[in-house]
């Protein structure tokens, strides 16, 4: 009595693979990525959004640092 296969590896099949193509251009397809462009107004609320953190972080953060260093809590 033979026993069972464990896998599906295990077992042969009688087709035989298909040829692979050799290169890229042979293949044709999926490999043409096409990306979106990115509005106009996504740009300037990223460098809005830039601007501000960089104004905050000079404006609070750093005067706050130096009188906390003098006098800590």
């Amino acid at each position: 009595m033979a026993a069972a296969p464990d896998k599906v590896s295990d077992i042969q099949t009688t087709m035989a693979d298909p040829p692979r193509p050799a290169t890229v251009r042979d293949e044709r397809r999926f490999h043409s990525y096409i990306t979106s462009v990115i509005p106009w107004y996504i740009h300037v609320v990223w460098i809005s959004f830039w601007v501000f953190a960089i104004s905050y972080f000079l404006m609070m953060v750093i005067p706050a640092v130096k009188i906390e260093l003098v006098n800590p809590p």
